[in-house]
């Protein structure tokens, strides 16, 4: 077996991994939607911002909405600051523009877990955490796995 070979054999198993790796990265939006959409039929209170602020992070260019509220559920308080599933850093204007919508003292609608009411959030049908785009990137990385696990055994076979 000479170098050739093992550089065929090198190609395909390369063209294995990218391939599982694209089929995973197509199925992360499907199991995230599968996961968090049914959070927007949860019950929902009423609820109160106790803090809303725009920091920045260690990573200048990154900011945070800091939302901070209460709400009540069969009688008990609880507070929360989840405002959508994914994180909530981003782009200044972005961030800003979250803050702006939950000035402190405004009263909001609570989405909670009927299971558990420390589970709260605001708008559950908002995700920045996983962009449609990642279905692009998933289906080029399985075009490519394809491409050179048919090259490596292509290569292998003559």
């Amino acid at each position: 077996m000479n170098l050739h070979y093992w550089i065929d054999v090198v190609l395909a198993a390369f063209g294995v991994v990218i391939f599982v790796m694209g089929i995973i990265l197509y199925m992360v939006p499907h199991w995230h939607r599968t996961r968090f959409s049914p959070t927007r039929f949860w019950p929902s209170v009423v609820g109160t911002v106790t803090a809303s602020a725009l920091e920045k992070t260690e990573n200048k260019r990154v900011y945070a909405a800091v939302v901070r509220y209460s709400y009540r559920v069969a009688g008990k308080d609880y507070e929360s600051d989840r405002v959508f599933w994914g994180p909530q850093e981003g782009p200044e204007k972005d961030m800003a523009a979250i803050v702006a919508a939950y000035p402190v003292g405004r009263d909001i609608w609570v989405q909670h877990d009927p299971k558990d009411a420390t589970n709260a959030v605001l708008e559950p049908a908002r995700n920045t955490a996983v962009s449609g785009g990642i279905y692009f990137y998933g289906i080029a990385l399985m075009a490519i796995g394809l491409a050179a696990l048919w090259l490596g055994l292509y290569a292998l076979s003559h």
